[in-house]
């Protein structure tokens, strides 16, 4: 007789998750009393040995949460090649090659997935090529996802919702969106939005017009961003406007850019990179349009900047100021077009603060020159329509030549005029004025600046050496209260540490350190808006007596000297043993305006030992620093 049995198997997991309670000690850093003599001594008392040794703050955090949640990774399934999963017939074509389907059985398997972590292959087709159904290579780390639709192709009516959630390694991502001609013609706008929120990874973006970012990561970590629109027809406006115009704030969204490259055919750009700290790349490209995009551009917020490249651009900006970008090193421009104020008269570029160290300039539309360097020259050939022969006269400027020499003058940015004839015939002279900017190879930042160590009169640092050519360095110490330069000490190329003497006790000071480098007879100096450390002198050592009251208190007297801090923290610190001790500890502490403090009474029989030091700090308990301690005086109970 058959017996049905049904076997029921019930897992019960428990998890019990302990906790555990921290205690934080805030004291100075010196171990607490294991016995207390008399009620006179503070509540909390600390040992302390001669070798003084600073406790540092930590952070606590709940033990649960500090343990790092492990994620499944989603398995890879076996997919069909085929119109369900993939309904472009172009692009099944190209994943049924050999080098992803390896067994040509018509099906991606789950290891054969596993290997595709690159995909930027496409095939040009009547029909059209569009890749639906990339959300099944779940490995992928980079992607080119085209969706080009050229006649035949199947052509939504709205935004394609691009998610990629399930490519969770995805570092570099290229999204270009072309329509049909018929689709430009019609004036419908064909774009693409992308969830981006679930792809922590990504590092490197691209994309083509149309195509906009809904949603990024919590912790976007995309460090280069490149909106690539020069491939479409700019006789069709009306649809990617708005889209550039998207693509363009993204920016503002994604903080940790380091490159940024817009290649535009036609459109003007209005580009803000202020929420930009860590840009250190910078291209914009129009590209050869008909219509010369215009370009409104301000950098002085990216200090990381070392590279900025403008081609076949107007620039929209009176001046493009550079002088708040330390570290450029290579400025190239391409027939870039400088506002014209009036005829003849262009505005120029603001390079006087640059220390660029290659720089190539191609002006378009006006008569703006560059000198690179001083005593350096310009060739007639940059000039329209100047060659020696049409030179009528010179300003200012010596000529040999087709070259152009500016005389010696006190501004390293200046106005010459140049008179030429405009017409063949040398009939119709013209007045031109030129803008000579003198760009020279200034040292590059100090880094690494460190103060190491200190005394109550002064204070050494050291820094990293500058690679650029430079004279020496120059070490300024400057009063906190006034920012004002009271110490400056010149130093030779070869040193690397400076210190400082004659300064006040328990002071807080700051020091900034440049490199520099003469040229034609003058000091130039590599820029500081990082070459700097604040820190205070150690605070000023008190002097105590001590004498016996009659009821076996003891009272110290010293004489005040309040610290001179901003925004800061000055105390003094008494400490204490008995002759039968080896360790001092720590009786009390006062307000650096006080000076006198009695104990309560002491045991009788007892010699007690007593010395005194000041400790200073900013407002936030930062740059903590002690002073020395003073004599040590002593008296015996009766």
């Amino acid at each position: 007789m058959k017996k049905k049995v049904l076997c029921i198997l019930c897992t019960i997991i428990t998890m019990s998750v302990g906790s555990t309670i921290y205690a934080a000690d805030f004291s100075d850093g010196e171990p607490a009393v294991s016995n207390v003599e008399e009620a006179f001594v503070a509540e909390e008392i600390v040992t302390f040995d001669d070798g003084y040794s600073e406790v540092l703050k930590s952070d606590f955090a709940d033990a649960a949460s500090s343990e790092a949640i492990s994620v499944e990774e989603i398995p890879a399934e076996d997919v069909p090649i085929d119109e369900e999963h993939f309904p472009c017939k172009a692009f099944r074509e190209v994943l049924s090659q050999e080098s992803y389907d390896r067994n040509t059985n018509g099906i991606l398997e789950e290891a054969e997935i596993k290997e595709i972590t690159s995909f930027s292959e496409k095939k040009y087709d009547p029909d059209g090529f569009y890749m639906e159904g990339y959300q099944y290579l779940t490995s992928l780390e980079h992607l080119d996802l085209y969706f080009k639709y050229y006649t035949k192709g199947s052509e939504p009516d709205t935004a394609l919702e691009l998610d990629f959630s399930t490519l969770p390694n995805l570092r570099s991502l290229y999204v270009d969106v072309q329509p049909s001609e018929r689709v430009r013609l019609s004036g419908k706008i064909l774009s693409a939005n992308l969830d981006l929120s679930e792809n922590k990874k990504l590092t490197d973006l691209n994309l083509s017009c149309g195509v906009a970012v809904r949603e990024l990561p919590k912790d976007c970590n995309i460090k280069n961003y490149t909106m690539s629109c020069w491939d479409l027809d700019y006789e069709y406006p009306h649809w990617h406007s708005e889209s550039d115009q998207a693509q363009l704030e993204l920016i503002r969204r994604l903080p940790r850019l380091e490159e940024i490259s817009i290649e535009t055919g036609g459109r003007n750009v209005e580009l803000d990179t202020s929420l930009n700290p860590e840009l250190k790349k910078l291209k914009i490209n129009g590209w050869r349009a008909t219509i010369t995009p215009k370009c409104n551009l301000d950098v002085t917020a990216n200090h990381k900047l070392t590279d900025l490249e403008l081609r076949y651009c107007n620039l929209a900006n009176p001046t493009l100021d550079l002088s708040q970008c330390p570290l450029l090193e290579n400025f190239t421009t391409d027939w870039l077009q400088l506002p014209i104020s009036e005829p003849f008269n262009v505005s120029f570029l603001d390079l006087v603060e640059c220390y660029a160290t290659n720089v190539s300039m191609h002006l378009s539309g006006g008569f703006g020159l560059i000198d690179l360097t001083p005593g350096g020259y310009i060739t007639l050939d940059r000039i329209p329509n100047g060659n020696p022969d049409r030179i009528k006269e010179v300003e200012y400027i010596h000529m040999e030549g087709n070259r152009l020499y500016p005389l010696e003058t006190e501004d390293t940015r200046d106005r010459r005029k140049i008179t030429y004839y405009a017409d063949k015939n040398k009939t119709i002279p013209i007045t031109v004025e030129l803008f000579f900017l003198h760009v020279t190879d200034y040292p590059e930042m100090v880094t690494g600046l460190e103060v190491t160590e200190k005394t109550a009169t002064s204070l050494s640092c050291k820094w990293n050496p500058v690679k650029r050519k430079h004279t020496g360095y120059v070490v300024y110490v400057q009063d906190i209260r006034t920012d004002k330069t009271i110490k400056r000490v010149t130093l030779n190329k070869s040193s690397t540490s400076a210190t400082i003497t004659g300064l006040k006790p328990g002071y807080r000071y700051k020091i900034v350190v440049r490199a520099y480098r003469k040229f034609n007879g003058k000091n130039i100096y590599s820029p500081h808006y990082k070459g700097y450390v604040f820190d205070y002198t150690k605070p000023k050592t008190p002097s105590p007596k001590v004498s016996l009251r009659s009821d076996r208190r003891v009272k110290l007297t010293w004489k005040a000297s309040p610290a001179a801090y901003r925004q800061g923290n000055s105390q003094y610190v008494i400490y204490y043993r008995n002759a039968k001790s080896k360790h001092y500890q720590r009786l009390t502490q006062l307000p650096d305006k006080k000076e006198s403090y009695t104990t309560k009474a002491l045991k009788k029989g007892n010699t007690y030992y007593f010395r005194i030091r000041s400790i200073i700090s900013d407002k936030d308990g930062k740059y903590k620093t002690y002073g020395d301690f003073s004599k040590t005086v002593k008296v015996t109970i009766k």
